[in-house]
């Protein structure tokens, strides 16, 4: 009998999902835990960078097989044109072979020889020996001649524009591929044809596999299809349910408030129960929820399967909820009494800082534990400084001394401030702002009037998996929030951790009393008056004299990866040994 393997199902309500959930799915993977991570609909439709075990809420319906396509003898098509087309063309590449002993090796050596034809037509040649070419018949429909086969393959032209576009697409890339199991770039392909605005359009590789998504504009619907096994697939979002009770493993939870006041799970919840009704003998041991969004899926879970629940509060809901909406009493009300549910029946209980565990664990009466957020294992020392960074993505001089903002533009941040503590930017310092969000036009106006805007580049949003090169680059890494209640002072921002793992000094304002403990302890930054512009720029000049740098890097060698990855899975992993063996 085989070793059962254990399974952990993650839940988020995020659209583009934090770092710090994938911090716990890798160190379940690597237990030998099968993960599934069921999250909400992405921001990006297009996006390719879930991981294969990230769960959206859509359903997906294949209509298209490439390799189920009727085949033809030569000249037997229902296409006078195609006929024509291939008998001149094997005729004639028969002749290339007499006079040469062996088939042209691509497009242009063909041509070169002399083949010519009025209709659209791509020669792909994986080898002296065997060859494929692909033609487009005035209709748009596709016939195609492999000569190992010695057959024509028909693509009838579809209704849905779409696929049209994906057929045009996969001929193309077929084209530029290279028979030895790598690619070429083929991201200029992505305009050759379809020159259509409505239509959306994004190819990557996953693999030896290429992917390639359409879609159209202000619409969610996504075509997709994958080399491996020559699909279209059809990806639907599921939608919004109407507010009512839930129905689940043929229990009724009563979840109405929830859903009408602080967040509508419904998509989600289909997602999860669909999984089960595909794979009913699969049910989770673990459950781990990112934030209370979508704790009482959690809850119906471990009520259903009684299977353990943990819960990472990255926030704390209430106290969050009377910052950003203080006039809201009905929602910071819900959110009161049902984190108060919730994180009672929950097994685990995490949170992103220790002074934070100790508050929350006070006032919910249950203890809560402390992991730090960190850089996934992948991402860790796989990017190297380049001296030439700034200069080549925005032309700022080789010597220039970086110091970045990034996360979103929104209020709340005193980013008021950071913007006019530009103005006391000196010499060959700079800010970066990698992010955008609302606040952005009104932090662009601030710097123009009150900053300096030759001292400010803009970044825009950038790829997570790109982003730690922006920050590793840097020179310092600013975290200008101010303390606006006691939840605020507790609070861990991802970014910190990020500057932390890009082992850069880091600058911050004394309120924040988590972050400034660490980074005074630690001996890694400075902690400043953020509220005042002058002695903010003042000390962001001050930190990105040369010599800072250089200094930190070597406390960073002193305290090791104190919160990186490798010590936080130790912490993780002792909280799961003690759970299972409840």
């Amino acid at each position: 009998m085989g070793i059962i393997q254990r399974i952990a199902w993650l839940l988020t309500h995020d659209n583009h999902i934090d770092r710090r959930i994938f911090f716990f799915a890798d160190v379940f993977r690597e237990l030998g835990y099968k993960v599934l991570l069921f999250s909400s609909y992405s921001n990006d439709a297009l996006d390719n960078s879930d991981p294969d075990y990230v769960c959206r809420p859509e359903v997906k319906k294949t209509i298209k097989c490439y390799k189920d396509r009727e085949l033809f003898q030569i000249g037997e098509t229902p296409d006078p044109d195609v006929n024509n087309f291939f008998v001149e063309f094997i005729s004639f590449i028969e002749g290339y072979k007499a006079n040469f002993e062996r088939y042209p090796t691509s497009c242009e050596e063909l041509e070169k020889a002399g083949f010519t034809s009025d209709l659209d037509y791509y020669f792909i040649a994986g080898s002296q020996k065997w060859f494929s070419m692909a033609v487009k018949n005035y209709n748009g429909e596709w016939y195609v001649y492999n000569n190992l086969i010695g057959k024509v393959r028909s693509l009838k032209k579809e209704s849905i524009e779409q696929i049209n576009m994906l057929d045009d697409m996969v001929y193309k890339v077929k084209r530029e591929k290279i028979f030895n199991n790598s690619l070429v770039p083929f991201g200029h392909l992505l305009d050759m044809e379809c020159q259509n605005s409505d239509i959306e359009k994004c190819m990557t590789h996953s693999g030896e596999s290429i992917i390639i998504k359409v879609k159209k504009v202000d619409e969610t619907d996504i075509y997709e299809y994958e080399s491996g096994n020559e699909t279209v697939i059809l990806k639907k979002r599921i939608p919004l349910r109407a507010i009512s009770k839930d129905e689940f493993m043929g229990n009724t939870y009563d979840f109405i408030e929830f859903r009408q006041i602080i967040f509508d799970y419904s998509p989600i919840l289909e997602r999860v129960k669909q999984e089960i009704n595909d794979y009913p003998n699969q049910s989770p041991d673990i459950v781990y929820v990112a934030d209370l969004p979508t704790l009482p899926i959690g809850y119906m879970l471990k009520d259903s399967f009684k299977c353990k629940l943990i819960v990472d509060c990255h926030e704390w809901w209430k106290e969050q909820s009377i910052l950003w909406e203080p006039q809201n009493s009905i929602r910071i009300n819900a959110m009161d009494k049902y984190e108060r549910l919730f994180y009672q029946i929950c097994d685990l209980r995490i949170t992103v800082g220790q002074l934070l565990a100790e508050k929350m664990s006070e006032y919910f009466g249950k203890k809560f534990e402390v992991i730090y957020s960190c850089i996934t294992k992948d991402h860790e020392n796989i990017i190297n400084r380049r001296s030439d960074f700034w200069q080549s993505e925005f032309g700022l001089p080789e010597d220039a001394r970086i110091s970045v903002f990034q996360g979103s533009l929104t209020t709340l941040r005193n980013l008021d401030n950071l913007a006019k503590a530009t103005k006391y930017l000196t010499n060959d310092c700079y800010l970066v702002v990698v992010g955008a969000g609302p606040y952005q036009e009104e932090f662009e106006r601030i710097v123009k009037k009150e900053g300096n805007p030759e001292k400010v580049r803009y970044a825009g949003w950038v790829p997570q998996n790109k982003l730690l090169e922006y920050t590793i680059n840097a020179h310092l890494g600013i975290l200008p929030y101010k303390s606006l209640n006691s939840y605020y002072a507790l609070s861990v921002p991802n970014k910190f951790l990020e500057y932390y793992a890009a082992q850069i000094p880091i600058l911050c304002d004394g309120t924040l009393m988590e972050v400034a403990n660490i980074v005074t302890n630690n001996n890694i930054g400075f902690c400043v008056n953020c509220s005042d512009p002058e002695e903010l720029g003042t000390a962001i000049c001050r930190a990105l004299k040369d010599n800072v740098l250089d200094m930190v890097k070597e406390q960073y060698l002193k305290i090791g990866s104190k919160f990186g990855y490798d010590s936080q899975k130790v912490y993780f992993i002792k909280m799961l040994n003690k759970l299972v063996s409840q």
